[in-house]
């Protein structure tokens, strides 16, 4: 097997700054995740001028969640748990009297697009990997 290329050093730099890149991206997904669970939660803080019904504003829960959790936890080994939570986390709060008729499928679509956005990000943080 012959041996592998000799890395170039403008290849080693950029790999640096994209991880670099990366890393402040996802600091600002779980800051947005955290905030999203503890309005989804607790309801929206006043200086948010978010309003609205608690089950309503579960939807914020249903979207920070997945950008929370360390999608090696939810991608890999928890991954059943994962999807039995997120199943739950949609389809709960239609027992809520307050209820939108179609408040599962608002919260189904933002848990989606926050997954869907961590598998983006994890492709991308692995192609950063030095080899």
């Amino acid at each position: 097997m012959p041996p592998a290329p000799p890395v170039e050093p403008e290849i080693e730099l950029l790999r640096r700054v994209a991880r670099g890149g990366l890393a402040a991206i996802r600091t600002v997904f779980v800051a947005a995740g955290s905030f999203g669970l503890w309005a989804g939660t607790f309801g929206p803080p006043r200086w948010s001028g978010l309003g609205g019904e608690q089950p309503d504003v579960f939807v914020f829960a249903c979207v920070g969640l997945p950008l929370v959790v360390p999608p090696e936890l939810w991608l890999g080994r928890g991954r059943w748990l994962a999807l039995l939570l997120g199943i739950a986390a949609c389809l709960l709060p239609m027992l809520h009297d307050g209820d939108h008729r179609y408040g599962y499928v608002l919260r189904g679509f933002g848990m989606l697009v926050a997954c869907l956005t961590m598998v983006v990000w994890r492709a991308l943080w692995s192609l950063t990997r030095g080899s």
